[in-house]
């Protein structure tokens, strides 16, 4: 799937999907679902405001669908469309269960519910989380697309985290792949709040990024704060600003002894990293400090830009107070088994206090 197109740079995901815009008037399916019987999951939000037709298919429909069962009273079904981005998952869902074509109509911007590997829907009144398949098409009608500003935010938030896979590659010698690292500085160069066709690029942009889990590629520790604090672009921003503290203050305190036992259980695994290693990672991080430090100022240097941007898109700031910050901070899993937040950790100064003396 090429997610751009007429634009400086052009990314082909791995991803089986085709990527349309259109109206709903015009939208067609017939390319990826033969003619027969199909299932519209809809919103009833988006329904309410336009009703797609496709000629030469019966089309039962069911409304915000909320548990898996009703999904599978409907008999000779050839294929599925989600009307919606809230019907995305459950569409997936029945799409793998029952071998069939699904097709996702989003109303809202994100790309990650849908083309996450894994969807979450409610089976029997309890959650369940599901290898489903990407939607053989995604139809977008931009006049129908909202959500602008958080989908910016998101995007925003992915340069920490390659900076947080570049962090990784020079400890664990684990390489980001070429593309990967093109495709993110592009998709971060290329959406701006002023171009006509904002919405389309955006969803371009977010689509492609969600496509790199298909590499083992993820937002990462971003994704879990911003989810907490409801901000995907606070979360980026927090975790810039704790990172340039770090390489800019940071050593290995003397005295300081990280607590193993509390972090191991809090964060629900066991510590990553054997107290011996503390002093060989210390002797790595002071060599690379300085250039992990400029790296993440130059970052850290575009954020009052992307701020207007995403305030001009209609975003809304979040009030939180710095003491539970810092706990949801400590409370972080480290991206890819390992992070700055792992060396944080280590040097005893993500601890809320030093227990006993430690001999170096």
């Amino acid at each position: 799937m090429i997610f751009f197109k007429s634009t400086p740079y052009v990314y082909e995901s791995k991803t089986e999907s085709e990527l349309d815009f259109c109206s709903l008037s015009e939208c067609k399916i017939d390319r990826v679902i033969p003619n027969g019987k199909i299932l519209l999951l809809a919103d009833r939000h988006t329904l309410l405001r336009k009703k797609p037709a496709f000629a030469g298919y019966k089309t039962a429909t069911l409304v915000d669908a909320d548990d898996v069962n009703p999904l599978f009273a409907f008999d000779h079904l050839v294929g599925i469309v989600a009307l919606g981005t809230s019907q995305i998952a459950y569409a997936r869902y029945a799409s793998a269960v029952l071998g069939i074509p699904c097709v996702a109509i989003p109303d809202l911007i994100d790309g990650e519910a849908i083309l996450s590997p894994t969807v979450r829907v409610r089976c029997a009144g309890r959650e369940v989380t599901y290898p489903a398949p990407v939607p053989k098409k995604i139809i977008a009608d931009e006049t129908q697309l909202y959500g602008q500003a958080e989908a910016y935010g998101r995007i925003c938030s992915y340069a920490v985290s390659l900076f947080d896979a570049l962090f990784l590659s020079r400890f664990k010698g684990r390489e980001v792949d070429e593309s990967v690292k093109r495709c993110i500085a592009a998709c971060l160069e290329l959406p701006k709040w002023y171009r006509e066709d904002c919405a389309q690029t955006l969803l371009s942009c977010d689509l492609a990024l969600a496509s790199l889990s298909e590499t083992g590629f993820s937002r990462g520790m971003v994704a879990r704060l911003g989810a907490q604090i409801g901000n995907d672009l606070v979360a980026a921003e927090t975790l810039l600003s704790v990172y340039a503290l770090f390489f800019s203050k940071g050593y290995l305190r003397p005295y300081a002894l990280p607590d193993y036992e509390k972090r191991a259980e809090s964060i629900g695994q066991a510590p990553f990293l054997p107290d011996y290693e503390t002093e060989r990672l210390f002797e790595t991080f002071e060599y690379l400090k300085e250039a992990c430090l400029l790296q993440v100022r130059s970052i850290s240097e575009r954020f009052p830009q992307m701020r207007r941007a995403y305030f001009l898109l209609g975003g809304t700031g979040v009030n939180i107070e710095k003491k539970n910050l810092l706990e949801l901070v400590r409370a972080l899993p480290d991206y890819g088994g390992f992070s700055p937040l792992t060396l944080m950790r280590e040097f005893g100064l993500l601890e809320e206090k030093s227990r006993k003396k430690r001999v170096r």
